[in-house]
């Protein structure tokens, strides 16, 4: 499966290299415009808009097969780098609040050296 952000929104999806996936708003036809999204998977799903014009001359992308294309977030490529961010941020909240709540309950002064 090909995890694809806005799968909805977007009717034809193509593989441009290893690291892009574009997606078009409509069907490409031949002199016509379309507008696409380029996904760069690697890179955390960030992407750029744009144009497409296509001739007579030109040769029409062959969309993926929407059985390949999935918005589940537990097909994207950097789930495990958002994981561990999470839990990172969890853990650091944790420790700080547990700082806090000791020194209230011991009753001494909030004092940022204990906490090192």
């Amino acid at each position: 499966m090909i995890y694809v952000p806005e799968l909805n929104n977007y009717s034809c999806y193509v593989v441009r290299s290893e690291n892009v996936i574009r997606a078009y708003k409509t069907n490409p036809t031949y002199n016509s415009q379309v507008e696409y999204r380029d996904y760069y998977y690697n890179s955390h799903y960030y992407f750029n808009d744009g144009y497409q014009s296509f001739s007579n001359y030109s040769t029409l992308p062959v969309c993926l097969s929407n059985d390949v294309l999935t918005d589940n977030v537990a097909y994207r490529t950097d789930i495990f780098e958002i994981f561990f961010l999470f839990l990172g941020i969890i853990a650091f909240v944790w420790f700080f609040i547990s700082k806090l709540v000791k020194t209230f309950f011991r009753g001494h002064k909030f004092v940022w050296k204990s906490m090192l």
